[in-house]
């Protein structure tokens, strides 16, 4: 700040600093409560732990510290998983999984809650499950040919938590540098 705009916001009167704090205060409000909501994501503002309103583009505004938002992506998007297993024949393995999930606008005055992590434990128990009746020798055939009975399992199981699982694909299953199990 130069020395003559020092000296004038010295002699100005006392309105002009209350305007001033007025402006300040109101675009550091904005700031707080206004966000821009981008293509393919949604905004979804909470108050008192329940969906006050679901916005899907455009900007989104609170009341800040009674409101919070959270960003919910809206369009279909790659979620991977790593799944630790063991086989029948007590292998220990970890399933790479790729799955595609839409996630739902959750519903206003409904309590709100992240719905991935309950979809992806689903997600998780059901290969699980899978893994643990089945021998080792098969685990990767047997996998890549269950995938469309697991996409309908698991998509009928993640539907309840608000989640559209649109592909599941077994990407690849690592086994144990040393083991005594199996061929080798």
């Amino acid at each position: 700040m130069s020395s003559g705009t020092a000296h004038a916001m010295a002699d100005a009167s006392p309105s002009t600093w209350i305007w001033f704090g007025v402006v300040t205060g109101g675009l550091l409000l904005a700031t707080v409560s206004l966000s821009l909501v981008p293509q393919g994501q949604r905004r979804v503002v909470i108050r008192g732990g329940l969906v006050r309103r679901v916005v899907e583009s455009g900007i989104a505004w609170r009341i800040p510290i009674l409101e919070r938002s959270e960003p919910v992506l809206a369009m279909a998007h790659d979620v991977p998983l790593a799944v630790r297993a063991t086989t029948i024949d007590g292998v220990p393995v970890v399933v790479l999984v790729e799955t595609v999930v839409t996630i739902r606008p959750p519903a206003p005055g409904r309590r709100y809650a992240d719905p991935w992590p309950a979809a992806e434990e689903q997600v998780e128990a059901e290969i699980r499950s899978l893994v643990s009746r089945l021998p080792v020798v098969q685990l990767t055939h047997a996998l890549r040919a269950a995938e469309g009975r697991l996409l309908a399992s698991i998509g009928q199981a993640v539907r309840v938590h608000g989640v559209e699982l649109e592909s599941i694909e077994v990407v690849e299953v690592d086994l144990p540098l040393a083991s005594d199990h199996g061929p080798g």
